[in-house]
């Protein structure tokens, strides 16, 4: 994922979709490279907060009730 300036002088954000393999582009819908560049970080950031959502969420394990139950020596 980096910076790219277009003809039209505006920043784009470029980066390969994983699915595809395609190179896809976000405008940043500006002409300033310090205002791009926080625009990019900021995607940066958004994607490292999924990714690490979806890592905590596939290593808890699901707890029925039933699996409980049978932990925890529990009575019906």
């Amino acid at each position: 994922m980096y910076l790219i300036k277009r003809s039209n002088s505006i920043y784009y954000v470029e980066y390969t979709d994983e699915n595809t393999n395609q190179k896809k582009r976000i405008s940043t819908r500006t002409k300033n490279k310090s205002a791009a560049e926080i625009f990019l970080e900021s995607i940066r950031r958004q994607i490292s907060f999924k990714e690490i959502k979806t890592v905590n969420q596939q290593s808890r394990p699901e707890i029925t009730v039933n699996y409980f139950l049978k932990e925890y020596n529990v009575d019906d």
